[in-house]
């Protein structure tokens, strides 16, 4: 209805203060962004995600913010699939939700730690990575969705999240895939004190064969054979895998895909205690060059069975238990050495393992003082008969 103004002019009765209320909004938080997906093993090693190629279960996944902090971690679940999500909701250990710094329009790593090293993953074993971004192009539309996504940084594998992988909130981006494929094992031990050496052969009629530590990709030699120490680059840290690229007689570039893995270790010790001689005078004190005196030692062994013995010249001694003491006699009889107490002689004895003979210590002893009081002829031997 509507009435007459002053003018003469029709006037509502529902105009008012009602005309300027705007419409009503609802007030909605954005909607979610979700990012991951899954880590198989490429049977194949083409880098693509075929039907029939399983999936890696157990393997920890971070996610890293621009800065380089983790701020949320997964394990991928039985179908190998892993997920971060800024979304309301309770945590698995492969879906990690309620990530409030997980943000649309920003970057991102995806990152799978210890891939390699002497931390490297129980669930990767003796697997490594595949090649990265086989698929690209092919075809254009698809080209992340089944290839893997990772590059060997260091230590870890990592994809990169660009900002126009997920540009607004709601965005889904389930393509960060990573491949790895099964390595035969070739994995060695070598003492960290430098003592042993590993030489690692390409396959033969190789050329232009060039060594690589794993980790940096840092060139460490050249040649069919390359020897592996201690000191060798990459092993600071107790382990490293190494690898070569060569030319075949083809003139192609080939690689060898499964690293030789290179780990240190305390090797076998000898430290040598408490070593004591004691001179006796043979039971004649007015001679003194037939006094002889006995060792007495303790030695430890690190790392290696556990029992020494002790060598002097010929003679070996009973193994004995590291950290308890022997004693030698040295009278020469008896199949005892003849350790002299004539104030000159000196002898060198040895202390290795007992199984393992070249993991020893050497020490030189003497020379040891006579130490017969009475010397001739101010000494004599009285026999007295009663008749």
């Amino acid at each position: 209805m509507s009435t007459m103004g002053p003018t003469g002019s029709s006037v509502s009765e529902n105009q008012g203060k009602g005309i300027g209320i705007g419409d009503i909004e609802l007030l909605t938080p954005p909607p979610p962004i979700e990012i991951g997906n899954r880590i198989w093993l490429d049977t194949d090693s083409d880098g693509v995600q075929d039907p029939n190629e399983s999936p890696i279960v157990g393997v920890t996944v971070q996610l890293v913010n621009s800065s380089g902090t983790v701020i949320a971690t997964a394990v991928t679940n039985s179908s190998g699939n892993y997920y971060f999500t800024n979304a309301t909701g309770t945590n698995t250990s492969s879906s990690i939700y309620n990530i409030t710094q997980l943000q649309a329009n920003m970057t991102y790593t995806v990152r799978i730690p210890n891939i390699n090293g002497g931390s490297k993953q129980s669930a990767l074993a003796n697997y490594r990575l595949t090649t990265q971004n086989a698929n690209n192009g092919i075809p254009a539309t698809q080209e992340d969705v089944r290839d893997s996504d990772g590059a060997i940084v260091g230590t870890s594998a990592e994809a990169l999240v660009l900002t126009t992988q997920i540009p607004v909130s709601g965005a889904n981006n389930h393509t960060f895939d990573f491949g790895f494929f099964a390595c035969a094992p070739n994995y060695h031990e070598i003492c960290n004190d430098g003592s042993d050496t590993l030489t690692l052969t390409a396959d033969a009629g190789l050329t232009n064969v060039m060594w690589y530590d794993s980790t940096t990709n840092t060139l460490i030699g050249s040649g069919i054979s390359i020897k592996i120490t201690s000191s060798t680059l990459g092993l600071s840290d107790t382990y490293e895998a190494y690898y070569y690229t060569a030319l075949d007689a083809t003139g192609c570039t080939v690689s060898l895909c499964c690293p030789v893995q290179v780990k240190t270790i305390p090797c076998c010790q000898i430290s040598v205690q408490n070593t004591s001689t004691l001179c006796n005078n043979n039971s004649t004190l007015a001679i003194s060059t037939d006094d002889w005196f006995s060792l007495t030692l303790s030695a430890t062994v690190t790392g290696g069975s556990g029992n020494y013995i002790v060598k002097i010249g010929a003679y070996t001694s009973a193994s004995t238990a590291s950290g308890s003491p022997i004693t030698i006699t040295g009278n020469g009889a008896g199949g005892n050495p003849l350790l002299q107490a004539n104030g000159t002689a000196t002898y060198t004895v040895t202390v290795q393992d007992a199984t393992n003979g070249s993991c020893l210590t050497t020490f030189s002893i003497g020379p040891v003082a006579a130490c017969s009081s009475c010397p001739n002829p101010n000494c004599f031997t009285i026999g007295v008969q009663k008749n």
